[in-house]
């Protein structure tokens, strides 16, 4: 069911989050204020962070909820919690959440006070202090509590026009902004009137980008179905699905196909990453069309303790559909 706990509220983030690029520039300076648990909203609204304060000491926790019928799911979990706000991306090549933490933890050295820091699937990817933004353009600002930060304005999550790739954006001047890869927190690209970003405009008028990958601006099915129902082992188990293209516009055929999770006796598993790479099918599914593919559970990071004899649901999901479930057996020739 949906966690609850006793003063959970909905709270915006501490620092000033633009809806548009082009909004004014405002210094994201924390407000002194108690800590207090809240929820911030993800992707489309298909997962949420439930962000809760320490009760005596510690560190507080951060967690990850992905929104379902009949009981969210928890996909990841954080010992920390950060006050000033967390931004939520999806990355539908990796098929995992990303989260960047605004403020995450203070220190008197501004070459150890972190500002920005960047997590994915559950894992720190990494951290960036006062003295390296400001290096990239950031002004140093003051407040409470902490002192000394680094003055920025957040824009949220983009995607990169034409990809499935995605970025959190940051604004350090009223006219320079700077991209961090949701994948790596690396810089991905900064822009200003003497650096335009090709990564984060169209290239080419007449390219129309690809929109956000949501139920509503483009959506999509995705249906299993088996030759078989009873397998001798599971390196045999090929699974059979199509993608239908409900939308208007044309998705990117590898980068769903690698970001789908195998939902297998109802537990959850990632792609195992050495078979994303390679590509040899086609590369887009064009809208209102129908692509089919074949996987198999040995692609998946399924423990072998799972793949036991016996009878097996079989699943495949991401953010935003859900295939039908298959039940297959498992039965070793005697």
């Amino acid at each position: 069911m949906f966690p609850s706990d006793t003063g959970m509220t909905l709270r915006l983030s501490r620092v000033i989050v633009a809806v548009v690029a082009g909004a004014a520039f405002h210094e994201a300076v924390a407000k002194e204020a108690a800590d207090g648990p809240y929820l911030q909203s993800g992707p489309d609204g298909a997962f949420y962070a439930r962000c809760i304060p320490a009760a005596t000491g510690g560190r507080g926790t951060t967690e990850i909820y992905r929104v379902k019928d009949g009981g969210d799911e928890r996909v990841d979990r954080y010992e920390w919690y950060c006050k000033h706000g967390v931004v939520l991306g999806w990355s539908p090549i990796v098929g995992k959440v990303a989260v960047m933490a605004i403020h995450p933890q203070f220190s008197n050295s501004e070459d150890k006070q972190v500002e920005l820091g960047f997590w994915l699937g559950g894992k720190l990817l990494k951290t960036w202090t006062i003295d390296e933004l400001k290096r990239l353009g950031a002004e140093e600002a003051f407040g409470k509590p902490g002192g000394r930060m680094a003055a920025f304005q957040v824009l949220g999550c983009q995607q990169i026009p034409g990809s499935n790739e995605y970025v959190f954006v940051i604004q350090v001047s009223k006219e320079k902004k700077l991209s961090f890869d949701i994948l790596t927190g690396d810089i991905h690209s900064i822009e200003s009137p003497d650096n335009p970003s090709i990564s984060l405009r169209d290239a080419n008028a007449n390219v129309k980008p690809n929109p956000l990958q949501t139920t509503s601006s483009l959506p999509y099915e995705v249906v299993l179905d088996a030759e078989g129902v009873v397998f001798e082992k599971v390196e045999v188990a090929n699974i059979n699905l199509t993608v239908r293209d409900l939308g208007v516009r044309k998705m990117i055929a590898p980068d769903l196909f690698w970001g789908l999770t195998m939902v297998w006796d109802g537990k959850a598993y990632q792609r195992d990453p050495k078979y994303v790479g390679n590509w040899n099918g086609p590369w887009e599914i064009l809208p209102r069309t129908a692509w089919k593919a074949v996987c198999s559970p040995t692609e998946y990071l399924l423990p072998k303790e799972v793949l036991s004899p016996g009878r097996h649901t079989i699943a495949l999901r991401d953010a935003f559909a859900e295939s039908n479930t298959l039940t297959i057996f498992i039965e070793p020739k005697k």
